[in-house]
């Protein structure tokens, strides 16, 4: 029974997760539209990440896991490649973000066809973590480099954040695979380790953002 119970909160959980995703990177879309500026957002750090969840998406629907134990990722990299195509705009290479999205959406397909062997998913997937820790560093990297975060969204940050550890618990639940459990686990940390470095510039990057419009203004 106690199983039973566990199970269902964890589908719910899931459930949730995956609403949440739909709207996870929203903020920081919405910012960087805002603003028509990609400051601060590290192009190759967005581009590791997009590969690091697509991976995850590949991996968990060639098993037959349950969507709501990794649906959320789905959307995930949906709102990732529209930040790299936004990032590609902004940088005055538009041409260039319409030809990776092109790219990316052909390699989806050919990856969750069931054209790709399994043993190739399952190494693409044990490559998810220093995937993500390289994203990840080389974000919080330019961040240090920078001396501030940018466009970077504290709602995104803080969304994946908490989305990731609460993925930790419901992939135990739900599907026991070890290997993504690591996955998520690492997510957390890296995660957390972005979610630090924008309370810790928070004045410094808000300081740095307001004095943009009046630099247009001179």
């Amino acid at each position: 029974m106690e199983l039973t119970i566990a199970t269902i909160l964890a589908k719910l959980a899931g459930t949730c997760l995956i609403g949440l995703a739909l709207m996870v990177k929203l903020p920081q879309i919405a910012k960087i539209l805002k603003a028509k500026s990609v400051e601060g957002i590290n192009l190759y750090s967005c581009i590791f990440e997009l590969v690091a969840v697509t991976s995850s998406v590949a991996y968990n629907a060639a098993n037959g896991y349950p969507f709501s134990a990794w649906g959320d990722t789905f959307f995930v990299a949906a709102q990732t490649l529209v930040i790299v195509t936004l990032v590609y705009h902004y940088r005055s290479n538009t041409s260039g973000g319409v030809i990776f999205a092109g790219s990316y959406l052909i390699t989806l397909y050919l990856l969750m066809s069931g054209l790709t062997p399994m043993a190739f998913l399952m190494a693409y997937q044990a490559c998810n973590m220093p995937m993500i820790l390289t994203a990840k560093f080389t974000q919080a990297a330019t961040n240090y480099g920078n001396g501030h975060t940018g466009q970077l969204s504290f709602i995104t940050v803080t969304i994946l954040t908490l989305g990731s550890f609460a993925r930790v618990l419901t992939t135990l639940q739900e599907t026991g695979d070890k290997l993504i459990t690591a996955t998520y686990s690492v997510a957390t940390a890296a995660n957390a380790m972005l979610f630090i470095q924008v309370l810790y510039y928070w004045e410094v990057t808000k300081q740095k953002l307001e004095a943009k419009p009046k630099e247009k203004e001179t």
